[in-house]
């Protein structure tokens, strides 16, 4: 059975550890949603409960997993007095994500990005173009081609959509080329 360590960077999993020392949440993983990555909630008999998404890109799923997290902090601080997403959020995620700023758990170019999303983080980080394009990109799968025993030189790699169509990357002003790497 899966849990929550399997789908993050190993070298997070102290931090995560430590993070969940006496706190009381239940994780369910999810098969992919297309709405959302996770979720927090309160259960009918009074339970914390996270969801989260099951899926390839560690870096996304421990993002999501402090994006949750943080909703768990700020309702056992405020109970529902507060916004979702409001001042009080905000400040629980950046301290969350403080101690997991670092290039031993991500690479430098999201990280350089996750740093500028974190000065005023959004309900989700797709509403962040430049950080979901480079989270993305760490869903890659290498091609190679061969037809006819002719060699033909395909895109390097491929990006799956949320259907998990791959999707041919092309150059869109000079974009996506300066993000993916051979």
């Amino acid at each position: 059975m899966k849990n929550i360590f399997d789908f993050v960077p190993k070298t997070s999993i102290p931090y995560i550890e430590k993070l969940l020392i006496d706190k009381k949440i239940i994780f369910l993983l999810k098969n992919k949603r297309k709405t959302k990555h996770g979720d927090f909630r309160i259960t009918k008999d009074k339970k914390t409960l996270i969801t989260l998404n099951k899926t390839k890109n560690k870096y996304q799923f421990l993002i999501t997993l402090l994006h949750e997290i943080a909703h768990y902090e700020t309702y056992i601080k405020y109970q529902n007095t507060v916004k979702p997403h409001g001042i009080e959020w905000k400040n629980n995620f950046r301290l969350l994500m403080l101690p997991f700023l670092n290039n031993f758990i991500f690479p430098n170019e999201i990280l350089n990005n996750l740093i500028n999303y974190i000065k005023n983080p959004k309900a989700s980080t797709e509403n962040d173009f430049n950080l979901i394009i480079l989270l993305n990109s760490y869903v890659l799968i290498k091609i190679t081609t061969n037809i006819n025993n002719v060699n033909i030189e395909p895109p390097k790699y491929i990006v799956l959509n949320n259907n998990g169509a791959p999707i041919k990357l092309t150059n869109v002003r000079g974009f996506l080329f300066s993000i993916i790497k051979y």
